[in-house]
């Protein structure tokens, strides 16, 4: 069984013509904050920008490191266990070498630091300046929490929920807009088709009633004519008597049956037609009243379903957030992503609360190398300061802080890029 690596703190920091600095060798306690002083343009950034040069590699040099005037800088930072040199020549070339105590070089030295120290530059009150979300991601990658997947799903069922609610909105809007209606409007529409077949059937027996009355005028005109004629053709009378006689037969049954025909009223028919589309479109309004109904209803349905499965996913994340191990206890997550504080959001805990998260994370993000960079000194009151220093000491780490004025905790004065005693 191997023991834990040792955590480091910066032993000593030595810088030559870095930036604004000319010769500078600050030896901190091992522990608790290394306050750098300074009026501005003195060269105190630069005592902090050496550490996080001779350390973190080219992303965190600058285009000019090397002093004005000068054809040298150099920077190294002795963590105890080995030594980190990172030298600067002119034309923007510069080499790093990492020495351990016996003297012996590694033999790829920032591959080496960028696997010992990980994300060496984190500042606490950068930490702070970042919004919700941002937070919420260097939270999950320090406590090893991968809600990718999750957050992917969520955001899926999110959106669909979102469609579907919109659409049961303008479902329901497009039902309210729609004419209320009389109970006694029919379920099925009236069957205009049907109506015209009896009117078109009660026309054609009317028209054969016609035709029957049109025969009995006929016979009426034609027994005048027979009538006329008996007067003038005495001659034939024997004959149109017999015809006469005949025609009178007739003519009674013919009185008989027309006097018995009745008409079909044809008037009500017609109003049933001029009355059905009226009803049908109200029958129509009906139907679609009832899709839109049952639509919405089903939208409803869907929209409350996805609603508990992101209930399901958000309880997931809880209970794995609940069992990662925080660099701060109380610490949570947002539905949105953000960070919570014993239960609320970040950005609504106190000042100290804040900078207690920031300082936890910033040391859980570099758990061998107990050294934070913190640039914007000058943010912070005194209480704040006493509290990032008793942080720094329970926590066994070392906090260098920038600060123009000069501090109670002051460690260190820079004026034209010397350490002042």
């Amino acid at each position: 069984m191997t023991d834990e690596p040792k955590t480091l703190t910066i032993v000593s920091l030595r810088s030559t013509n870095v930036k604004r600095l000319r010769a500078v060798r600050i030896e901190p306690r091992s522990t608790g904050l290394v306050v750098i002083s300074g009026r501005n343009n003195q060269g105190k950034s630069s005592v902090i920008d050496s550490i996080a040069m001779a350390i973190g590699g080219k992303k965190l040099c600058p285009d000019e490191p090397i002093r004005r005037g000068e054809a040298f800088a150099e920077t190294e930072v002795d963590l105890g266990e080995f030594k980190a040199r990172r030298s600067f020549l002119p034309g923007g070339r510069s080499e790093v070498v990492v020495t351990a105590k016996d003297g012996s070089r590694f033999a790829s030295p920032q591959d080496m630091l960028n696997g010992l120290i990980g994300q060496l530059s984190f500042d606490p009150l950068a930490f702070s300046r970042m919004d919700a979300k941002a937070q919420g991601e260097t939270l999950r990658r320090v406590a090893g929490l991968d809600f990718g997947p999750l957050d992917g799903q969520r955001a899926t069922i999110y959106e669909e929920r979102t469609a579907v609610g919109r659409e049961s909105v303008k479902l329901r809007g497009q039902l309210s807009a729609m004419p209320a209606l009389a109970a006694n409007v029919p379920e099925e529409p009236v069957d205009i088709t049907a109506l015209a077949k009896d009117v078109r059937e009660a026309q054609a027996r009317n028209g054969a009633n016609q035709k029957e009355r049109d025969q009995l005028g006929m016979l009426t005109v034609t027994l005048a004519a027979a009538a006329e004629r008996i007067s003038k053709l005495r001659q034939e009378l024997d004959k149109s008597l017999v015809e006469h006689d005949a025609m009178l037969v007739e003519h009674r049954k013919t009185c008989v049956h027309v006097q018995g025909l009745t008409d079909v009223p044809t008037g009500p028919l017609l109003d049933q037609i001029s009355q059905a589309e009226a009803t049908n479109a109200k029958v129509r309004i009906r139907h679609e009243r009832q899709r839109v109904m049952a639509e919405a209803a089903g939208l409803d349905a869907k929209h409350e379903a996805l609603t508990k499965n992101i209930a399901a996913i958000d309880d997931e994340k809880l209970k794995r957030t609940a069992a990662a191990a925080m660099p701060v206890p109380g610490l949570g997550f947002t539905p949105e992503g953000g960070v919570t504080f014993e239960g609320i959001p970040l950005e609504q805990a106190s000042a100290s609360q804040q900078l207690r998260v920031a300082v936890g994370i910033g040391l859980a993000s570099n758990p061998r190398l107990r050294v934070l960079l913190v640039r914007d000194g000058s943010l912070l009151d005194n209480d704040s300061m006493k509290l990032l220093a008793e942080l720094a000491e329970s926590a066994g780490a070392q906090v260098w802080v920038e600060t123009v004025e000069r501090r109670e905790q002051t460690s260190v004065v820079i004026e034209d890029g010397e350490v002042q005693q």
